[in-house]
């Protein structure tokens, strides 16, 4: 018997043409969209460091001490303000790159780890005063971020209890002391970055700002009367001067202003912070999305500190 092999050979259809067209198209603009948004990331992530140093500057002539720990070794923290005022570095050690914020950044024990800022007189703030930094906590004990405290004027400090941030300010002027606490009913989350900003206003009040939303507020600044007159003492990173509170984990971009920084200017910080962070890979998308969400559900409409 003979076997005949047929061989059946066939052009495509124009259906099965229309459909590869469709497909090749579909994965063309998914390439195309996903290069615009890489690139769109790359652009905004340009603008808001941008906006970061533009903001800077815009208080330039207020700033009276800026410490970004990027040294990487010895015990000296330069101060780039024109004030040229190096810091001393008590135990505390430099981290990587890639685990801070911008640049390098210290960590601290919660044992006996601190800076010591020193007590200039350009230090010595009266009537308005910002700080503002980067923390990320490793556990929660209560912690001291920064201390000052002036025998005369503002006495400025902030820290965590627990995993709650608070701002203390007292002014003490002739002699008659009042102090006022702002404490975060808002839970930290451990081993992530957190962005602190405490503002003070004599004639108004102080406020308190984390992760670019406000936390708290209070109008009154105390009673203290009469003419200033007393010394100053040293700005503390990391402890108190009991030598009771310690910060266990780090901090980055210690800035101090004899101004009051605008909301736009804190949050502008912010965003550039956290895109460096996702750039860095220690924080998600989602989390930056979340952050980014809650800041504007939270955005007051008067950015300037305003008497009620």
């Amino acid at each position: 018997m003979i076997i005949v092999k047929e061989k059946y050979e066939r052009g495509f259809t124009l259906l099965e043409v229309m459909i590869a067209i469709l497909i090749i198209g579909i994965i063309a603009s998914i390439t195309i969209v996903n290069h615009m948004d890489e690139s769109r990331s790359k652009a905004e992530f340009a603008n808001l460091k941008t906006k970061w140093v533009i903001n800077e500057g815009k208080y330039i002539e207020k700033l009276i001490g800026k410490w970004s720990f990027d040294e990487g070794s010895g015990t000296a923290t330069r101060d780039s303000s024109s004030y040229e005022r190096s810091g001393q570095i008590v135990g505390a050690t430099w981290k990587e790159e890639k685990d801070c914020v911008l640049g390098r950044c210290l960590i601290f024990d919660g044992v006996d780890d601190y800076v010591n800022l020193g007590n200039s007189e350009t230090l010595k703030t009266v009537n308005k005063f910002t700080i503002s930094f980067w923390f990320n906590l490793s556990n929660a004990t209560n912690s001291n971020f920064f201390y000052r405290a002036n025998r005369e004027g503002l006495y400025p400090r902030g820290g965590a209890y627990g995993q709650t941030a608070n701002f203390q300010y007292r002014l003490t002027v002739g002699g008659a002391t009042a102090t006022r606490t702002i404490t975060s009913t808002e839970i930290l989350s451990l081993n992530q970055w957190h962005h602190y900003v405490g503002i003070i206003d004599t004639t108004v009040g102080g406020k308190l700002y984390i992760d670019g939303k406000l936390i708290g507020s209070n109008i009154d600044i105390g009673d203290g009367t009469g003419i200033i007159t007393g010394g100053v003492s040293e700005v503390l990173i990391g402890r108190d001067t009991n030598l009771t509170r310690w910060m266990n984990g780090m901090i980055d971009e210690v800035a101090i202003y004899s101004d009051v920084v605008s909301l736009a200017g804190i949050e502008s910080e912010y965003l550039a912070g956290i895109s460096n962070l996702l750039t860095k890979g220690l924080i998600t998308k989602e989390d930056y999305d979340f952050r980014v969400a809650s800041m504007e559900d939270s955005k007051v409409t008067d950015l300037k500190i305003t008497k009620r």
